[in-house]
């Protein structure tokens, strides 16, 4: 939404994440005052999507900011983005780290080796079909 309505503004803020090394949300937040994740969340809640997609959506880069207390949705989404970004760098993209505190604070972090595993099997597969 934010790129396709404020197209230059958008732009000038993928420059500014570029030029100043820092995450595209901390970018946008400098030019809109709110990111990608709180614009889909706010519009997925008009929508009428169960409140645990909304959340998903709204704490994928931020996490330890939901209220969740063990594995669920929040940490789903947060770690399947930064296993995408693994499999597919862009180099222009800063994305906050995989936030391995909370994971430890919720017995999760001893999971990712095997989650990154499976993940880098299944994009490896996909890619060798025809």
């Amino acid at each position: 939404m934010l790129a396709s309505s404020c197209g230059t503004e958008y732009r000038a803020a993928l420059d500014c994440a570029r030029a100043g090394r820092i995450t595209v949300a901390e970018a946008e937040f400098q030019k809109f005052g709110c990111t990608h994740a709180e614009v889909g969340a706010y519009l997925l809640g008009l929508w009428g999507l169960p409140g645990s997609v909304v959340q998903a959506v709204a704490w994928h880069h931020a996490p330890a900011r939901s209220a969740d207390t063990a594995f669920g949705p929040v940490i789903a989404v947060h770690v399947a983005a930064q296993y995408d970004h693994r499999l597919h760098p862009d180099a222009d993209n800063q994305i906050p780290n995989l936030d391995e505190n909370l994971l430890g604070k919720l017995g999760l972090l001893n999971r990712t080796a095997i989650w990154w595993k499976i993940c880098h099997e299944l994009n490896t597969r996909g890619t060798h079909n025809d």
